[in-house]
């Protein structure tokens, strides 16, 4: 199929699926055997009813609910994007009561369609500890996020020299000298001045606040490291998309005012990169925080 189908058919899933409702869509453009990895530790069975279920469950929550595209990023037969979704807490919501709370709640997905033109695979991740926080069923834990429009707002390509393939080898630079503590090497790969990093634990902030997030992660999780999913490596004009699986030992400092434990904790994540002519100017990061947050035993597991 071409990447004309694969971003109509996605784009045809949010709005009808998502935003208006209409379950029946999956029918048409989800396979029977679709398979779900990762969705904010929701549990998706296989299958479009799995789908159906999912879509169900967040719109008698938040009949209001709209979703909307920020961006999207295709390559062959996968397509990234970044979402937003927006409503009113009116309903249950996997048994938290209606709370009458606006939400914001992003999402970063890719999505993979089949040779039959269906969306056959999908990979996602959810602000889910924003999602519970906003709607009152857990405390406010870990940093203070302040407001941060770019996080939710549309970023339109922009012009630059270097390839998808060349954007892609620069961001996998900068995995690969944060996993090996090369903060000079990492730093070569950014646009300095002017790089900012989307986060939604921590807002926006430069380069500098992203060495400090990372330095204070790592003396929890001396072991830090990020494994990407490189069958899940998107690149389109100047952005990347990069999933990957996040690991450590929590055997240093407290994390999030947890003493160390000694456990091995993982989480998986996506995030998306502008790459301009070579640097790295721009970071929007989603993450399963609240499956970290689980696993230090701050918060309860979710049913």
């Amino acid at each position: 199929m071409s990447i004309k189908h694969n971003l109509h058919v996605m784009r045809r899933w949010l709005k009808s699926g998502w935003s208006e409702g209409d379950l029946d869509v999956a029918d048409e453009i989800i396979s029977p055997d679709f398979l779900v990895h990762g969705a904010g530790g929701q549990v998706i069975p296989a299958g479009n009813q799995g789908v159906k279920d999912l879509v169900h469950t967040w719109r008698v929550a938040f009949p209001d609910g709209v979703m909307s595209v920020l961006d999207d990023i295709p390559e062959g037969d996968k397509v990234g994007v970044r979402l937003v979704w927006r409503g009113t807490h009116l309903g249950d919501f996997y048994g938290v009561p209606a709370s009458g709370n606006k939400v914001e709640v992003t999402s970063i997905g890719i999505d993979k369609v089949g040779p039959d033109g269906k969306i056959s695979e999908g990979w996602g991740e959810v602000d889910m500890l924003g999602m519970m926080q906003q709607i009152g069923a857990i405390p406010k834990m870990g940093p203070s996020a302040p407001a941060d429009p770019g996080s939710l707002a549309e970023s339109p390509a922009r012009p630059t020299s270097t390839s998808p393939e060349e954007n892609k080898k620069v961001v996998l630079g900068f995995v690969e000298a944060i996993n090996h503590w090369d903060l000079e090497g990492a730093k070569a790969l950014c646009a300095i001045p002017g790089y900012v990093e989307h986060n939604p634990a921590w807002g926006a902030i430069g380069f500098d606040g992203t060495v400090q997030t990372y330095t204070m992660i790592r003396a929890s999780l001396p072991d830090l490291t990020f494994t990407p999913d490189m069958e899940n490596v998107l690149a389109a004009a100047d952005k990347v998309v990069v999933r990957g699986t996040v690991s450590g030992t929590h055997t240093g400092a407290p994390l999030f005012g947890v003493p160390p434990s000694g456990k091995k904790v993982e989480w998986t994540g996506i995030d998306i990169s502008r790459v301009t002519d070579g640097k790295i100017t721009e970071r929007w990061l989603c993450a399963d925080i609240l499956r970290l947050m689980t696993e230090l035993g701050l918060v309860p597991g979710q049913g």
